[in-house]
């Protein structure tokens, strides 16, 4: 059974519908992280609720830098709008291009601009939300200080939906950026990468985004300047110095450089049956290659992520399945990095969706907090019953 409502009223409705039929709700928006979710457990059971109704045009507040959109619209419009009004949202996503914006906020994933804007979470002011009782209702605010006490906003973001249904957000805003540039490099080895990335991390050109991509055949880091007009030449030039000679693309080739760079790690997900996330602290940028290399070793791989702060994604196709490359990968960074299994590879592996740590993270305390108050803000599970609870569950341990 689907439903797809058009305004809030009526996704609650649709909420009070199913509560009253004995029915659990899925929520769905533009489907971009299907595979990271089991099958639903009993479809006569269960309602299927997609969120891409909820797309109408937003709110903006220019005069206070916030704005309030459906959570059905898709980021690309979002960022759209208030591009149209000169204003920006911190927020891409780096392979899911078409995902809604309450989709990326409830699913708390990573961001290429995270190095220098922080987390999707650090620009939400407020929601809009129906609860497990069908209610509608207000969290947060307009302004930056809105919270005292517990910051209920924040719990609802990386939780997947399963403590309420996303209707609306707030957010603040920045004035969109005047110019950009981005510097491309390509590295033959990863020695010679890592100490140029390292070099660019110390520069005071302050690269708002710093990505790899690369495999066996080679490497490419791209860096992504934005700011001031009369600024950002200098800097991206002073940048592709640091890097050894860089190339530097000017203002719309730079915004294309980002979006073809999106289509890229779309087609490699694409390509590749397994991937890992590597959450490296330790490690350089040498051993990370030099483990993958290693690990997926006779196979077809590509390592992509965030050079910035050590947030990298492993892809690779391997018809014996996943585990020779998990194993290798856990026995070579042993307790300093995290690593997880995404996705499809996930819940074929660990029978979990989502993130799911190899080996799982220890239990937290906070863990034990977010299950009670999950309980207490959505009791019955109404909401993504198909997802599970405890550490292993997106949104907890390493996925937030």
């Amino acid at each position: 059974m689907k439903t797809t409502p058009r305004t809030a009223e009526e996704a609650a409705e649709a909420v009070r519908a199913a509560v009253a039929r004995g029915q659990g709700v899925a929520v769905r928006g533009s489907g971009s992280r299907r595979s990271w979710q089991p099958p639903l457990p009993d479809p006569e059971q269960t309602l299927l609720l997609d969120t891409t109704g909820l797309a109408g045009p937003g709110r903006l507040r220019v005069e206070n830098l916030s704005a309030t959109f459906p959570a059905g619209l898709p980021l690309t419009a979002v960022k759209a709008q208030l591009a149209e009004a000169g204003l920006w949202l911190p927020l891409e996503h780096a392979d899911a291009p078409s995902a809604t914006l309450g989709g990326c906020l409830a699913g708390g994933f990573t961001n290429p601009l995270r190095w220098s804007r922080g987390l999707p979470r650090d620009w939400v002011l407020g929601l809009e939300l129906v609860d497990s009782a069908g209610r509608l209702l207000s969290l947060g605010g307009e302004l930056v200080k809105n919270v005292a006490g517990y910051d209920l906003v924040r719990f609802h973001l990386g939780a997947w939906g399963r403590s309420g249904l996303m209707t609306a957000a707030t957010v603040r805003l920045l004035p969109l950026p005047e110019a950009e540039a981005t510097v491309t490099r390509s590295f033959a080895s990863p020695a010679e990468a890592a100490g140029a990335l390292r070099a660019a991390g110390r520069d005071h050109s302050h690269p708002a985004t710093l990505e790899i991509v690369g495999g066996p055949q080679g490497l490419r880091a791209m860096a992504r300047i934005m700011g001031d007009a009369g600024q950002v030449q200098a800097r991206a030039d002073a940048l592709g110095a640091v890097l050894g000679g860089g190339e530097v693309l000017p203002g719309g080739e730079s915004a294309e450089t980002w979006r073809a760079y999106e289509r890229q790690r779309g087609a490699i997900e694409e390509a590749h049956a397994w991937r890992l996330k590597l959450g490296v602290t330790a490690p350089g940028l040498e051993e990370v290659f030099a483990l993958a290399a290693e690990a997926c070793a006779g196979r077809s791989w590509t390592l992509a992520g965030q050079a910035g702060n050590g947030v990298y994604t492993l892809y690779w196709s391997d018809e014996s399945g996943p585990l020779p490359v998990l194993g290798a990968v856990h026995g070579r960074l042993g307790a300093r990095g995290f690593v997880t299994a995404e996705g499809a590879a996930a819940a074929r592996v660990f029978g979990a969706p989502g993130w799911s740590g190899f080996p799982p993270h220890p239990a937290r305390a906070q863990d034990s907090v977010d299950a009670a108050l999950i309980a207490a803000v959505a009791p019955g599970r109404v909401f993504n019953p198909q997802l599970l609870e405890g550490p292993s569950a997106p949104g907890s341990g390493a996925a937030r």
